[in-house]
């Protein structure tokens, strides 16, 4: 199942690739569209599946309003269990977890329009048990926006700021191991978000690298040495959305292109 959230009004739906194309918001609609999370939420910005089985999205609020949301909600019944967690004063950009904690990644920027009343984006645990954030800090100095996360198998999670920075995150010590970077180049802004923050997307692959983008490259950190190393640079500029297909077969956005990448030695873009 594929589980999606669009602008505005932060709808949540769900898709079943095996099944026919019959969209709409009916009971044997699909894609079917459950609706508006409601709470003045507006942007979701990525979905994951929690530790407890419940779909976990973050948030970002309506035009005027400051702050965001972490929101859940049962992928069995929809939004009929809709749990929604507001921070009033900062958007919840980014979303991770593994089998223990969802892990958020925030930025000072609320709804388009809203003032703007803290300072740096944050990293933050939420404890799915007890329905609190457990932990809460700064992993990066200097750094608005916390853009990416992504879960290792060590249990390390790394994640990426708006300033250009990569981190490494031990969720037994709530404590950021370890800042790098900068990397060597900007990060693909998105379209529509007046703030232009830089986007570096993550993802933990199936052969246990954690791989990422920049605007114009393809990069991959080894968990265990952290050592960072540039692939071949893709076709096009402008990455932005990672994802893996198949074992070894990832594809990235490129603006309105899709693209391709093997990862066998070396690796090859179609």
């Amino acid at each position: 199942m594929l589980y999606v959230g669009s602008y505005g009004g932060s709808n949540i739906g769900v898709y079943d690739p095996s099944q026919p194309w019959n969209p709409g918001s009916e009971h044997d609609s699909n894609p079917r569209n459950w609706g508006p999370l409601g709470q003045n939420q507006n942007r979701p910005f990525e979905v994951v599946t929690g530790p407890d089985g419940r779909i976990y999205v973050a948030n970002r609020s309506n035009y005027g309003i400051p702050g965001g949301s972490l929101a859940s909600y049962d992928p069995d019944t929809g939004l009929d269990d809709r749990e929604i967690y507001l921070d009033p004063e900062q958007s919840v950009q980014c979303v991770a977890a593994d089998r223990r904690y969802v892990y958020g990644g925030t930025s000072i920027y609320g709804g388009r329009g809203s003032e703007i009343s803290t300072r740096d984006g944050l990293l933050f645990v939420f404890d799915p048990q007890t329905k609190q954030r457990i932990c809460q800090l700064r992993p990066v100095e200097g750094a608005n926006t916390v853009t990416s996360l992504a879960v290792h198998p060590s249990g390390l999670v790394f994640g990426t700021t708006d300033n250009r920075r990569l981190f490494v995150f031990d969720p037994e010590r709530f404590v950021v191991e370890e800042v790098i970077g900068p990397l060597r180049s900007e990060g693909t802004r998105l379209m529509g978000v007046p703030e232009g923050v830089e986007m570096f997307p993550l993802i933990c692959a199936s052969d246990g690298f954690i791989y990422g983008l920049t605007r114009f490259d393809l990069f991959r950190i080894d968990g265990s040495s952290r050592v960072l190393i540039y692939l071949n640079d893709p076709p096009l500029p402008e990455l932005y959305a990672l994802t893996e297909g198949n074992p070894g077969v990832l594809y990235m956005s490129a603006g309105t292109h899709v693209i391709k990448c093997l990862l066998r030695p070396p690796p090859f873009y179609r």
